[in-house]
């Protein structure tokens, strides 16, 4: 699952005109403690804190006015989502803003959004590798996916299909039992599967459990 598909539409960006009081409102309606500013070109200037908005001396003053630094982080759209979280959690950040490839705002992913995915990605909680394929609509079998992935004496654990927006494309991610997946990967562009992402005992290993144990304890659930 990739940013572009994680993108919380509801919540707006700020302009450099708006007033520190409109941000904290905002802040306060869509229960987040940052938000991105955007100029009037659709470029991200950057994102702004609730800490921050308390100690402007003139909150009734625009942004452009009053704030002089904002936190300078974001993910593009075809960032997964692992490393959104990783982003997330080293920053401390309650929402990432998302660009385009030509560097343009296209919205925000939110700590609420990750939180309601919880339930459909707990699979990944337990021992084991991830892999994310990317292919057609109408080339999806889990049946075919299996055969593979046995073929290599492996097990697919869990399954997760997700659709790309605007696309006849879906995102398949593959839960596996081993984590060792070169062979498997090997074996998937055998046979002309697109790897999106993997994360196994030569990429992310253990660490994949301890970024989704951190994520809970960040989440306090």
């Amino acid at each position: 699952m990739f940013a572009r598909e994680l993108i919380n539409h509801d919540l707006p960006p700020l302009k450099p005109k708006d007033s520190g009081l409109k941000a904290i409102g905002w802040m306060d309606e869509f229960k987040v403690a940052h938000l991105p500013v955007v100029d009037d070109n659709g470029k991200l200037l950057g994102l702004i804190s609730e800490s921050d908005l308390l100690d402007i001396n003139s909150p009734d003053q625009t942004l452009k006015e009053s704030y002089e630094k904002y936190i300078e982080s974001y993910v593009t759209e075809a960032t997964h989502f692992f490393d959104i979280l990783k982003r997330l959690m080293e920053h401390d950040l309650t929402v990432m803003p998302v660009l385009n490839k030509d560097e343009s705002y296209l919205g925000c992913v939110t700590q609420d959004k990750f939180i309601e995915l919880i339930g459909h990605i707990s699979m990944i909680n337990e021992p084991g590798s991830l892999i994310v394929l990317e292919l057609n609509v109408n080339d999806y079998s889990l049946a075919e996916l299996s055969r593979i992935v046995e073929g290599e004496s492996a097990k697919i654990m869990g399954c997760y299909v997700s659709r790309v927006s605007d696309s006849t494309k879906m995102n398949v991610t593959l839960k596996l039992n081993t984590f060792e997946v070169r062979g498997i990967i090997q074996t998937f562009e055998r046979y002309n599967y697109v790897i999106a992402a993997s994360y196994g005992e030569n990429d992310y290993g253990e660490d994949l459990r301890n970024r989704f144990d951190s994520f809970m304890n960040y989440l306090n659930i």
